[in-house]
């Protein structure tokens, strides 16, 4: 009797053993679904939208909801580098679309999003934490995007400064510009670059305020593998002075002779060579390397006047991609393997 009151006792015990395992096992599972939720699928309200497959199929991407007969074409994305901000505009979506139909998706990267209307087209604008490239998926009811830090997706970042921008045009004779000579090389420069799998921004906008700290602040948030400044050159006390010169950074020596060596070949300019000036102190980059390039004297006529034709400038461009691309990428395998040209 007593040992079959022993037995009953064990039995008693193992049972509530299972079930204690059971529930446990039963709180880590739902722990987990939520902990999926919690991910970023959720709409302006913060309110959970989507069920455990839904996150598997759209993780890692925003969700934007698309009126019904959105045609890929309808949908323009912009990159506003120096905003650490990506435009999504579509074409078609009413005034009204987005109070009605949520945004959902995974926040990771996107601190910040709003959206607006004007002349029939929707704009969303994704505030970023940092310059990121959008990797998009276009879908029937949605447009998907998820941002990427520019060295997950591209082989090199470079940021090229115009050096002078609204206002401030920088040295103007014979009614040229540097700030015009500058900006159409660095389109150039960028367009060519692009297509080597590099990712190239502009430090500043023609027509708004040119911002040094901007600048900096943009070159440190992309941890730039070089910051190249454009600028032509000017002497006051004569007019006779022509040629390509440089100065650079520690380390950057080599990539700085080759620039003024292709630039000074191709374009027919004398190379002034570097000329040892210390810029260390111009640019707030935190040690991340610098070449400021003058590209000619301005002052010169007929140097202003061969700088300010597109034939100069676009030889120029191939002379400056050729030395980056043979110094910065150096080492770093094939350039051209992740983006297409744009």
């Amino acid at each position: 009797m007593k040992k079959g009151f022993q037995v009953l006792l064990l039995l008693l015990f193992l049972i509530m053993c299972a079930s204690f395992a059971a529930a446990v096992s039963g709180v880590r599972v739902n722990a987990g679904s939520e902990n999926r939720a919690k991910r970023g699928l959720f709409n302006r309200n913060g309110e959970t939208e989507s069920t455990e497959e839904e996150t598997t199929e759209r993780s890692y991407y925003f969700r934007i909801p698309l009126p019904d007969g959105t045609e890929e074409d309808d949908i323009t994305v912009t990159e506003v580098p120096l905003n650490k901000r990506i435009l999504v505009e579509i074409k078609g979506a009413d005034e009204d679309f987005f109070i009605s139909h949520a945004f959902s998706g995974d926040m990771t990267g996107i601190r910040d999003v709003r959206y607006g209307y004007s002349d029939g087209i929707s704009t969303v604008e994704l505030d970023t934490d940092k310059i990121s490239f959008p990797i998009t998926e276009f879908r029937q009811d949605s447009f998907l995007i998820r941002v990427e830090n520019l060295h997950d997706v591209f082989s090199a970042v470079i940021a090229l400064d115009p050096g002078h921008s609204g206002k401030d045009t920088g040295s103007a004779v014979y009614g040229i510009e540097e700030k015009s000579i500058t900006f159409a090389l660095a389109e150039r420069i960028r367009k060519q670059l692009y297509k080597n799998g590099v990712y190239v921004f502009l430090t500043a906008e023609k027509d708004s305020d040119y911002s040094a700290e901007k600048r900096d602040a943009a070159v440190r948030d992309s941890r730039a593998d070089l910051l190249l400044s454009l600028h032509t050159g000017a002497d006051p006390n004569t007019r006779i002075t022509a040629g390509v010169e440089a100065s650079c950074t520690s380390g950057m020596t080599e990539c700085a002779e080759l620039l003024t060596n292709k630039l000074s070949a191709s374009c027919g300019q004398k190379n002034l060579g570097i000329n040892g000036k210390d810029i260390s102190g111009s640019y707030n980059t935190e040690g991340l390397p610098v070449i400021r390039l003058n590209l000619g004297y301005i002052t010169n006529k007929g140097e202003a006047d061969k700088m300010n034709s597109p034939e100069y400038q676009e030889k120029a461009a191939r002379a400056i991609t050729e030395a980056i691309s043979e110094t910065i990428f150096k080492g770093k395998g094939d350039v051209t393997k992740q983006v297409g040209a744009e």
